[in-house]
């Protein structure tokens, strides 16, 4: 068994001496041998096969905080992976983390990242949304009189006590939510949006209808905040023909952490508007919510009954709410008037 044992040593010391006094002999490192060795490689192909047109620039900045540590959603994390390999988008990706406020980061984003690079459109995520796998889809696909389009969410109203679509149209100074049965599959032009999912084409920031900041807060002393940031922003580029689009067929989960309590108030706050849209339209007839339940579902009316009282509570609510909109609303409009007389008293400057 030695014998073996030996001889299997000899003939190693064997092989690796000859490599040596081969290598010994070379006139460069083996490893540049070996390469040159290997036959020509392609060039990288920048064009789309069967497409004939080039990719399309993406700049990608993703918005995170500090109450979860830059926590990136997943689902979020696995469409990035997919837009990088994408032979359509060349994406560029710049993470913009814990800038307050958010409209301070998001104007980071379009003036340190965007305006400075050769990129076609600007893509933001906020780090709780998880657009769908086939978001690629949406961002080749846009129309091209689309200039902002935002990939439908919904956000949770706290003050209100239920969710809402991040999209409207623009009437008067503020979003209007549109009534779900006019939705169509398919891109559509809407008015307004939430940046938490949206993709802006560079000419928005370029051709001198807008001027910064792009994105502002609206707040007042006692109410706080008014106007968003992204209705700020989309609100004034609807104004200058830079209306936002959606596109039905691409929609995104929004991670969120609610209070459930607010969620079942939320849906009496709902069942409270049915009530009154049924008793405004049929009640000279005679007919009641109660008793269009008990005929369409007899067993319902039991339950509607007991939902007495905290419809009552829901009416005070609800006439509180229709004051705040008003007065949301004349806050709104002066402050986009606002910022339309600074961009024309720039303009004066400027002639």
């Amino acid at each position: 068994m030695w014998w073996r044992i030996l001889l299997f040593y000899q003939l190693t010391a064997a092989k690796v001496s000859r490599y040596i006094v081969g290598m010994s002999k070379r006139q460069e490192p083996f490893w540049k041998a070996k390469q040159a060795s290997r036959p020509p490689q392609p060039k990288p192909q920048f064009t789309p096969a069967g497409t004939g047109k080039p990719p399309i620039k993406v700049l990608c900045c993703v918005f995170t905080g500090e109450e979860r540590h830059g926590w990136l959603q997943p689902r979020l994390s696995s469409v990035l992976l997919r837009l990088a390999y994408d032979p359509r988008i060349q994406l560029s990706y710049a993470p913009v983390h814990a800038v307050f406020p958010v409209c301070a980061a998001r104007n980071l984003a379009v003036n340190e990242f965007f305006l400075k690079s050769d990129c076609d459109r600007l893509l933001i995520f906020d780090n709780d949304v998880a657009p769908p796998d086939n978001i690629a889809d949406a961002i080749v696909g846009m129309p091209e009189e689309a200039s902002i389009a935002v990939f439908p969410y919904w956000v949770w109203l706290p003050d209100r006590m239920h969710t809402m679509p991040c999209f409207g149209f623009w009437e008067n100074g503020v979003m209007i939510i549109p009534d779900p049965t006019i939705l169509k599959p398919g891109w559509q032009k809407m008015g307004a949006g939430g940046t938490g999912a949206m993709v802006i084409k560079r000419r928005v920031f370029t051709e001198g209808k807008l001027t910064a900041p792009w994105f502002k807060i609206i707040s007042t002393e006692d109410k706080g905040q008014i106007v968003s940031e992204d209705v700020y922003f989309t609100g004034r580029a609807a104004e200058a023909g830079y209306p936002t689009w959606l596109d039905t067929d691409f929609i995104c989960s929004h991670f969120h952490t609610v209070d459930l309590a607010q969620i079942n108030l939320g849906t009496v706050l709902l069942l409270k508007r049915f009530t009154d849209t049924i008793t405004k339209k049929y009640g000279d007839n005679g007919i009641q919510l109660k008793s269009l339940i008990q005929e369409l579902q007899p067993e319902l009316a039991k339950a509607a009954a007991t939902l007495r009282a905290d419809v009552d509570h829901a009416k005070e609510i609800a006439e509180t709410d229709a004051k705040n909109i008003e007065f949301n609303r004349s806050i709104s409009l002066k402050a986009i008037q606002d910022a339309k007389d600074d961009d024309a008293k720039r303009a004066a400057k400027g002639n």
